[in-house]
C-alpha cells in the first residue's frame, strides 16, 4: 500500500513538472521578478530598523556623526520616512540644535501624525 501511494506522489509531480513547463516563459520570469522585488523590499526594511537601532545607540553613546552617518544611509534607502526624520531630530537635540531638531520632529509629525515618539 505504501508503495502505491509513494507511486501516486511521484506521478503528481510528475504531472506538476508538467503543468509547470507548460506555462510560457514570459510569465514564469514576471513571477520570478514579483519575487525578488518582494524579497528585495523585505532586506531594505529590515536594514532600515537596523539602522534605526544603530542610530538610537549612537546617540546613547554620545557618536552624534556616526549616528548621523547611519541616517544618511537611511535617507538613500527612503527618503521620505518619518522615523529618519525623527532620528534627524534626535541628532540635532543631542547637538543643541533645538530650533532645527524640532523642524525634523514637525516633518516627523506631517508625514506620520501618529508616530507616538514624535508626538511627546
Amino acid at each position: 500500500m505504501q508503495i502505491y501511494t509513494i507511486a501516486l506522489g511521484v506521478i503528481k509531480d510528475i504531472d506538476a513538472m508538467q503543468e509547470l513547463n507548460n506555462i510560457p516563459a514570459d510569465i514564469k520570469l514576471i513571477k520570478w521578478k514579483s519575487l525578488f522585488q518582494i524579497n528585495c523590499a523585505c532586506i531594505r526594511k529590515q536594514i532600515k530598523e537596523s539602522l534605526f537601532v544603530h542610530v538610537q545607540y549612537y546617540i546613547k553613546l554620545d557618536k552624534i556623526d556616526e549616528g548621523e552617518g547611519c541616517v544618511k544611509e537611511i535617507s538613500s534607502l527612503s527618503s521620505l520616512c518619518h522615523r529618519m526624520f525623527y532620528m534627524r531630530g534626535l541628532i540635532n537635540d543631542a547637538r543643541g540644535q533645538l530650533r532645527l531638531a524640532k523642524q525634523y520632529y514637525n516633518d516627523a509629525s506631517l508625514i506620520n501624525p501618529y508616530h507616538f515618539p514624535t508626538c511627546i
